[in-house]
């Protein structure tokens, strides 16, 4: 009974190691584990390692779980920006074409100024920089806003 299944798989980290090897193909059991344990990740099928909603429960759990990811996936632009809004850190596990592309680095630091600290030699290109100031501005802007704010509820 596959609701069973899915009742192991959520009840502990060391679930997996009961389970048939036919239920690390199934969705929903490997959406279970992952929800455990992003590292569970490991453990799918090749072809769940390629779904993106099964990659972006692991990466939620644990960004590290990216290295199991599909290669294709890492390698797909708005995946891997939806990852580094997550956790910045998942920069590090983007294809390796992406972390050296200027467009997708700023498209990244607009979305998460904190990636400025996985970019490497990109991190000095004036464009990010400026990307990254703009960013930092804009949300300097919204605090100054939140701030001015409060102070005026107070009054």
């Amino acid at each position: 009974d596959k609701d069973v299944v899915v009742a192991a798989a959520r009840s502990s980290e060391a679930a997996w190691t009961l389970l048939p090897s036919q239920c690390f193909a199934e969705k929903d059991v490997m959406l279970a584990l992952i929800g455990v344990s992003g590292r569970h990740l490991q453990l799918a099928d090749p072809s769940l390692r390629r779904d993106p909603e099964v990659v972006m429960a692991a990466v939620r759990r644990d960004v590290f779980s990216l290295q199991a990811a599909a290669d294709d996936l890492r390698s797909q632009e708005d995946f891997m920006i939806e990852a580094i809004c997550e956790e910045p850190m998942a920069f590090l596990f983007a294809a390796e074409k992406l972390q050296q592309d200027r467009d997708f680095v700023v498209r990244a630091v607009k979305q998460n100024m904190r990636v400025l600290r996985y970019v490497g030699k990109l991190q000095k290109d004036p464009v990010v920089m400026s990307a990254a100031t703009n960013s930092f501005g804009s949300a300097m802007h919204l605090a100054w806003e939140d701030e001015e704010a409060l102070a005026i509820r107070a009054l």
